[in-house]
């Protein structure tokens, strides 16, 4: 998935224990990662690529959410499990 603004993957279920989120952000600002059950996790848009491991319950359906401060233009892929 790659857009220049926010939006919500909706209905992520993990066949395990966890998914991970690996992404690249560039041009600048911010992307954070948002789930109801943590606080939101910011990182700096300046072309590193990020990993981000989220874990939730085994089969429960969750909700991530993508926002966007100045300039960025991400890409993101979600992958069940751990890395």
């Amino acid at each position: 998935m790659s857009d220049d603004q926010g939006t919500t993957l909706a209905g992520v279920v993990p066949g395990g224990a966890s998914f991970t989120v690996y992404f690249v952000c560039a041009g600048g600002g911010r992307i954070a990662l948002n789930m109801k059950s943590t606080a939101p996790v910011r990182y700096p848009c300046d072309g590193v690529a990020n990993l981000s491991q989220v874990f939730v319950d085994k089969g429960v359906s969750t909700d991530l959410r993508v926002d966007t401060e100045g300039e960025a233009r991400w890409h993101l892929a979600v992958i069940d499990g751990a890395p």
